[in-house]
């Protein structure tokens, strides 16, 4: 996780080293709030154990990392982009499109698996 904050896009213009990274995580909590993603994320086990659905934020880069694919992507269109990004990077808005495009790519799929 901190390999990959160091190395995102943000941490480019920051410049911030290993031991400067902020890093926050959750576990979210199986019940009937979270029932959705977790339909989605069954499956998940790893040496016979369950793997519970993770979050994890870096304060100062806003790297976002999730073990559920859905939710990685719905986290990354919450988080959006800014005016600046809009006007300055054409990579970051392709990147933001490309996250709407899979989410639909990922709602289309799950439309046709309740079929």
């Amino acid at each position: 996780m901190k390999t990959n904050s160091l190395h995102s896009r943000k941490n480019q213009e920051l410049k911030l080293g290993y031991n400067d990274l902020n890093i926050i995580s959750f576990k979210i909590i199986r019940d009937s709030k979270s029932a959705k993603l977790y339909a989605n994320h069954d499956g998940h086990v790893i040496k016979g154990a369950f793997v519970p659905i993770n979050v994890i934020f870096e304060t100062k880069t806003e790297y976002i990392y999730s073990n559920c694919d859905e939710l990685s992507v719905l986290l990354g269109i919450y988080q959006g982009i800014s005016d600046y990004e809009i006007k300055n990077d054409p990579i970051a808005v392709f990147l933001f499109l490309s996250l709407i495009d899979e989410y639909l790519e990922l709602w289309n799929v799950l439309q046709s698996n309740k079929k």
